[in-house]
Formats: C-alpha cells, structure tokens, sequence
C-alpha cells in the first residue's frame, strides 16, 4: 500500500479530451469499446497470460488480488474468455457523472479502503486534492535536435531526459556508417546510454525537485562524449551513492488519425496488478511510488505531496525544418524504455529501418528489467544476439550477465510505432528529399508482446 501514489489516470483522460478533443465524442463514446469488452469478454493474450502466470503467488497473497484469479485460485489460460464487469460498470458511471465519480464517493471509499488494507496512507482528502488541483494540464514538451529532425519526449517527473542525452552524446559520431559494424555501434550506444542514466538517476524526480537542463544541453554532450574510449568501456560511470532504479512496466498504444493529429497515450500500474486492488470496482492501484528513493536530500527521495520519477515517456520525432510528423512512438519496459526506444530511433534514422524491422531488431540493455537498474550493472542480450558480438564487446570490457530468453524475452521492452514515409524506410536523406511528400503510415508492432498494428 505504500507503494501506491494518487491515481492519477482518470483525471488526465478528462483533460485530454479538454485541451485536445474535437468536441465530437464524449466519454461514453470513448469508453463504448471498453466497456463491450468487460461485459462480453475477450480472448486473452498469450503474453498476457505468461505474464498473469507469473503473478499468480502475488494474488492470491495480495488485498483483492482474487479479482483476477477464477474460483480455483487459477489465472486464465491463452485464448480464455476475459470479463470484468464492475469495470465496465465504473467506465458507465465515470461517462455518466463525471471526473467525480471517481475521486469522491463510494470509489473513492474503496480507493482508500484497498491502500490502507495493504499498508498504506492514502486519504479521501489525497483524492480531492489531486482533483481540485491547479496544477498546469498541458506541459511543454523536452526536446532535442538529431541530425535532421527534432526529438520530443516527457519532462520531469518523466525520465525522458536520458534519451535525449544519450542521442545528443552519439550525435557526435557517424552513427550511419556504424550499421554493418555491430561491436562499435553497440559499444558507442551502451556508453551513451550509462552515462545518460548516471546523470538521470541524480536528478530525475518531481519538477519542484529536479532539473534536466544540464541534461538536454549540446555542450553537456560534448563534455560527456570526451569521456568515452572507442575501443573501451568505462569501468564505472556512476558517481558514489547513485541510487539504483526499481524496474516497473507499462502499457502503450499509439495512434495517427486522417487529420495527421498523433497520439501516444501510456498507462501503469507499476508492476502488473499494482500494489492492491479495488475488488468491487474490478481496478488495482498502481504501485508507482516503488520508484521513490530514500535517500536523504536526493531530489527523487520519498516525500509527502511529491511525484516519483516515472519511466512512461512518449516519442514525438518531427522534421527540424518543416516540423512535420515523422513518427511518434511509446514502450514498455521501465529504465528498459529509453533503451529501446533509442535503438529503435537510431535504426530508423541513422540506418535507415523501417518502424517493424527497427521494432524487431534483437536488442542489448543496460541491466535487466527483472531486477534494479544502476549504469555500472551488467548487460542484457536477447536470445539470438550474435555469440560474436557479445565476445567483440566483452573484448572491450563490456559485461554480460543475462540472455532472456522464452518467455524472459519479453522483457526487451514493447515498442509501438507509426511513421510517415519520410522516416526510415531504406531511403538516404537525398532520396527522401528528392521524393513527394506521401500520405502512406508505416506501422512496427513489437513481436514480443500480443500488440498489433491496425487501420480504422
């Protein structure tokens, strides 16, 4: 119960259609598909149900983890029907009442009810007061100039800072002439990417807290570049007393409408199923605040009113000129997501990928997802890595302690794309600029994750 921070989800789908609905749809409409689909149930995934079979001691142990498990104590087994009706019931009401229905009243009753059975302090005033919040709803985007487009990600709390770091320090090598030698690219990346996290795990924290300004900055870069060896890897990177980061996961799902409007729209629970759960209204309590530390004076350190550093960070990428949409991107997958959405960027516009080649490409993290994250820890290879390119790397003093492989492989993260024509596919930067502007999508759907790609 401690783990849990105010749930702030509902409140941001209300601003959402605010600030940048057409004014056509209402919330019931929104939530028509939903709500069909906690009353009449659907298949459940075969990620879905690995990851559900892993957390099956963890419900039957935790406050109204029953929710999810059958009358047998069991979870659903691939392709078993899904219903969860009070859910659906809470989407009716939220569509019906308002923003209210959920951070007062009865849900709220049970909000505050499932947190302190599990040992937590939330109160219906914690509620209220993150309704009635005057905080600003729409937040400006960081950003980062790449070759020739613009990056955009989350601010604070958001780590979205250490991919713009870790771009703005490979910026300064050919990244492009890297796509047929694996050992310096990878090499060059994995150091960006330490670095970037040391710096990330210093300041990142609630916005009254931490600044990423000297994160994003060129001339940051420049003086982090000098400290990495081509031909070496740094034997540590992290300043003494570096807090390591607990792995937590997400979900994504992006979209780009006729109109070129784009969204990537991600949502947590922290680990799956949260840290309690609100068994009469079929919803866990997300367990974000694992991601607070306790260090005395650290800006992340745990605190009342505070937010925790937060690892979900949608990718906007438009053209540094025009300003044009070229993609828009999310993942899951903790401090994995930076990472993976790294590779993905630096295989669609250095080597030219397309979204689902960049998507499927085997990749190689900084630690693990399955345990904390430092800089200085051991890499992660996904099972059919080349064996000669982890050897090169180690040759370099690169450390591998995990292959994820099976069902551990879906811990790569989960990466979910849509680009426009200009972006990636294949094409150098001339051929691109000699070629029409085109309305065609290209979509990548990561293959270790029951997501896919569609049109509508």
């Amino acid at each position: 119960g401690l783990q849990a921070t105010v749930p702030g989800a509902v409140k941001s789908w209300f601003e959402i259609i605010k600030h940048f609905g057409s004014g056509k749809l209402h919330m019931a409409d929104l939530f028509e598909a939903a709500i069909h689909y906690g009353e009449k149930g659907f298949p459940v995934g075969k990620w879905c149900t690995n990851e559900w079979a892993l957390r099956q001691s963890k419900l039957r142990n935790m406050h109204g983890g029953s929710t999810f498990l059958d009358r047998n104590g069991l979870v659903p087994v691939h392709g078993a029907v899904l219903r969860n009706v009070p859910l659906a019931g809470l989407l009716r009401r939220i569509a019906a009442e308002g923003i209210g229905a959920f951070y007062e009243g009865p849900v709220a009753q049970g909000i505050v009810n499932a947190v302190t059975s599990a040992g937590g302090i939330m109160t219906l005033v914690d509620l209220q007061s993150h309704m009635n919040s005057a905080e600003p709803e729409v937040l400006p985007p960081v950003s980062t100039a790449y070759r020739e487009t613009t990056v955009h990600t989350m601010p604070l709390p958001s780590q979205g800072a250490i991919l713009l770091e870790a771009l703005n320090i490979l910026e300064g090598y050919d990244i492009s002439s890297f796509k047929s030698k694996p050992t310096e690219f990878y090499h060059l990346m994995i150091e960006a990417l330490r670095l970037a996290f040391a710096d990330g795990l210093s300041v990142v924290a609630d916005p009254e807290y931490g600044s990423t300004d000297i994160m994003i900055s060129k001339e940051h870069a420049r003086q982090k570049r000098a400290l990495i060896d081509v031909e070496r890897a740094m034997t540590s990177c992290a300043p003494e007393g570096l807090p390591s980061l607990y792995q937590t996961g997400t979900v994504v799902a992006t979209a780009v409408d006729t109109q070129g409007n784009a969204c990537c729209l991600i949502g947590s629970t922290g680990f799956s199923f949260g840290c309690t759960v609100v068994s009469e209204y079929g919803f866990p309590v997300h367990a974000r605040g694992t991601a607070f530390n306790t260090l005395p004076g650290h800006p992340n350190c745990v605190g009342p009113r505070k937010k925790p550093y937060h690892t979900l960070m949608p990718v906007v990428i438009t053209d540094s000129s025009s300003e044009r949409l070229l993609a828009i991107m999310g993942s899951q997958g903790g401090s994995l997501t930076p990472q993976a959405l790294l590779q993905v960027i630096l295989s669609m516009v250095d080597h030219g990928l397309d979204p689902q080649e960049a998507v499927s490409k085997l990749r190689i993290q900084v630690g693990c997802i399955k345990v904390t994250l430092h800089p200085d820890d051991p890499l992660t290879a996904e099972e059919g890595i080349n064996p000669i390119l982890i050897e090169s790397l180690e040759s370099k003093g690169h450390r591998f302690r995990y292959d994820l492989n099976g069902a551990a492989g879906l811990y790569m993260g989960h990466v979910s794309v849509i680009a426009t024509d200009e972006c990636g596919n294949g094409r150098n930067n001339e051929q691109k600029r000699d070629r029409p502007t085109s309305s065609v999508l290209w979509c990548g759907s990561d293959p270790r994750c029951d997501g896919s790609a569609m049109t509508y």
